[in-house]
């Protein structure tokens, strides 16, 4: 963000006022400036032709603006004269007034990363500089993430709160509150408080938990405070400077009547299914001038399958639900509500939403993007971020066929993040911690985390691809078990449906022909299905591992899928990517395309140029580019005949480096 501080009165004034427009502030003159915003207003104007009333208000407002200055300007050659009569109308009001006719009402979102979980967006209510702070929900307490958040919030002026939210009484949406209302630094006097209405807690299945007790304390909290506070409901509509409207959803006991069976389980309460709370969240949706903005709480699938038919609308701005589940979703409320333009998501771990990407949206997470501030007028959604966007593939896998090594003495414990590597050989599987009883090295896969601090690891055994599988639910790994025994499967018959197939494990040959809802690139030879209960809620996973044979190169297709909560299998997600054909006669020094390749045969190798000394088999080659150096690309290279050894080289400015050998003992240059 620029140093408003340092700029002319001009210039720091469009860059409040429209973000949005691309300019070296520091490089152009007030004259300069003002031809940029005289442009964008042009193109708005042309790209609103079908909105009669804003095109009129607009060109009106840039009608007045150009002819008070180009008026000015007739007998003025001065650059000088031209830049201070900008600054003028800046200090006495004139271009404010202007830019109002233009910009009547905006929105701003403030999302901190604090470095700690939970939900705490403050969104800024502005029409025509008069201004009000809504707070939804307030994070996770820790005492040096509240400093951090404090700190952030008194920079932007939010210390003084008019409305608050709170979707559902979680820590994590709770937990911040108690130090907020005790602090000197910020003011809730006048602050309105909209609370989710109470569940009927007798209908849930097993324990409340913490939850009614933390409803109790809030609301206790407040009253000692002397604020206000409303119970909302699906008629509650709260109205913001005459021309924001906040409406809610999820808010009668009506709607809970589908949620009190749906459950799941917790590291407090073992392995006991609970009434998932979650799913009792209220939700919020922000209206003005044609733009919205869903906030969601931390809803689940059967929230979201309720909700989409009632809300009925894409929102420009999606505060996505439960800090980004990775995998369970209501395909209505995905091919809906998700194609928001703008996805925003609070800090949890690692946590992402590959579905939303999928729609082509811009995704923020406070963990990756670092602090984030959206704006809206009528006319455009802008974001502004530390680190930016997350790229646009982000959570999803992205794998070797040919993995990353697992070092010595590693302990699988820490491999809480989607990940596809391996350990080499039984030497390096004695020294690794947490790992299962095996004397052969492995591949290790850890799927996506489907649950807050929920994760599943695989490990396939080299020789003979025996399976295991166990889960992380919070800090607490379940012991490692077989879930596939490497040899002993029962084959699949022709026109099954895999859908319908009980837990356990599976083989599939060549003849897939009539098998129902099989992944559509699955490889036709040496298929194996492992189908295992997932926690106590009737949720179940299915791995499929399937070979595709090319020559003497044999490459891995790994795909997994879940079924939530009994309900519906979502789609196969593949979880290894399939090489593409290196041509005869090709030089590997033209491959500087990130991506995965592969010789198929040895005729095929013998062609190419530029294959290290001593490779005379098909190969797998990776090539990868590196962030912090753009001009640079490294290629891997896995000969066929050595799977256990790489070669690698790297392109500079300079050119190519000679191939490394890598064996794990040694490392000889070509």
């Amino acid at each position: 963000m620029k140093n408003y501080k340092r700029l002319t009165p001009f210039k720091r004034c469009v860059l409040q006022n429209f973000p949005f427009i691309e300019a070296d502030f520091d490089a152009l003159t007030n004259y300069g400036l003002l031809c940029k915003i005289v442009e964008y207003l042009n193109n708005v104007i042309a790209s609103q032709n079908e909105v009669q009333e804003n095109v009129e208000a607009l060109n009106n407002a840039f009608i007045e603006l150009k002819s008070y200055v180009d008026n000015f300007f007739d007998n003025l050659d001065v650059q000088d004269e031209i830049n201070n009569k900008l600054d003028e109308l800046v200090e006495d009001g004139t271009l404010a007034n202007i830019i109002a006719n233009f910009i009547q009402n905006k929105l701003k979102i403030f999302a901190p990363d604090y470095d700690h979980d939970g939900d705490l967006v403050v969104y800024e209510f502005n029409k025509n500089n008069d201004k009000k702070l809504l707070i939804v929900d307030f994070g996770l307490y820790a005492a040096d993430s509240y400093t951090k958040l404090k700190t952030k919030l008194v920079a932007k002026g939010y210390t003084k709160f008019d409305y608050a939210i709170i979707s559902h009484y979680h820590y994590d949406h709770v937990g911040m509150l108690q130090y907020m209302l005790a602090d000197s630094t910020f003011d809730f006097s006048e602050c309105e408080f909209y609370l989710p209405v109470t569940p009927d807690y007798s209908q849930f299945v097993g324990s409340t938990r913490y939850v009614p007790e933390m409803e109790s304390n809030i609301k206790e909290l407040l009253n000692n405070n002397g604020i206000t506070y409303h119970i909302a409901s699906n008629s509650t509509v709260l109205t913001v400077l005459d021309d924001f409207t906040i409406k809610f959803f999820n808010s009668d006991l009506t709607d809970f009547t589908g949620y009190y069976n749906v459950t799941t389980t917790h590291s407090d309460t073992g392995t006991t299914p609970v009434t998932n709370y979650n799913n009792f969240s209220m939700v919020n949706l922000i209206e003005f001038n044609g733009k919205r903005v869903l906030t969601t709480g931390d809803i689940e699938v059967a929230a979201e399958a309720h909700l989409t038919p009632i809300i009925k609308v894409v929102p420009d701005v999606l505060k996505v639900e439960h800090h980004a589940r990775t995998y369970s979703v209501d395909r209505d409320y995905l091919g809906s509500i998700c194609k928001a333009k703008v996805n925003l998501i609070m800090r949890e771990v690692a946590e992402v939403q590959p579905y939303v990407l999928n729609q082509n949206a811009e995704m923020y997470h406070t963990g990756y993007s670092g602090d984030v501030e959206i704006t809206l007028n009528q006319y455009d959604v802008t974001v502004t971020s530390e680190n930016g966007a997350m790229p646009s593939d982000a959570g999803k896998f992205k794998l070797d066929n040919t993995c990353n090594e697992i070092p010595d003495n590693a302990d699988l414990n820490d491999y809480v993040y989607p990940c596809d590597m391996v350990v080499r050989n039984a030497t390096s599987a004695a020294t690794i911690s947490n790992a299962p009883t095996t004397t052969h090295g492995y591949r290790l896969i850890t799927v996506a985390k489907n649950y807050t601090y929920r994760v599943i690891q695989y490990v396939i055994q080299n020789d003979n691809d025996i399976v295991y599988s166990r889960y992380c639910n919070y800090t607490t790994w379940s012991e490692w078990r077989v879930i596939q025994d490497g040899g002993t499967n029962v084959t699949i018959a022709a026109n099954t449906d895999l859908n319908d197939l009980p837990t356990g494990c599976y083989y599939m040959g060549a003849n897939t022909a009539g098998v129902l809802h099989i992944p559509t690139e699955v490889a036709t030879n040496r298929n194996k299905i492992t189908v295992s209960n997932f926690g106590n809620d009737g949720s179940k996973t299915q791995l499929l591992e399937s070979r595709k044979i090319i020559s003497d190169v044999s490459y891995p297709l790994m795909y997994w899928r879940v079924l939530h909560q009994g309900k519906t299998w979502g789609d196969w997600f593949r979880i290894s990517n399939f090489p593409e054909n290196i041509a005869a006669n090709s030089d590997l020094d033209n491959f500087q395309v990130e991506g995965k390749y592969c010789s198929p045969d040895q005729t095929t190798t013998a062609s190419l140029s530029n294959v290290p000394t001593g490779v005379t088999k098909s190969f797998h080659l990776e090539v990868i580019k590196t962030s912090q150096t753009p001009d640079r690309t490294i290629q891997k290279l896995i000969p066929s005949d050595t799977p256990f050894g790489e070669y690698i080289r790297i392109k500079t400015s300079s050119g190519w480096s000679s191939w490394y050998k890598y064996d794990l003992t040694e490392v000889t240059s070509q």
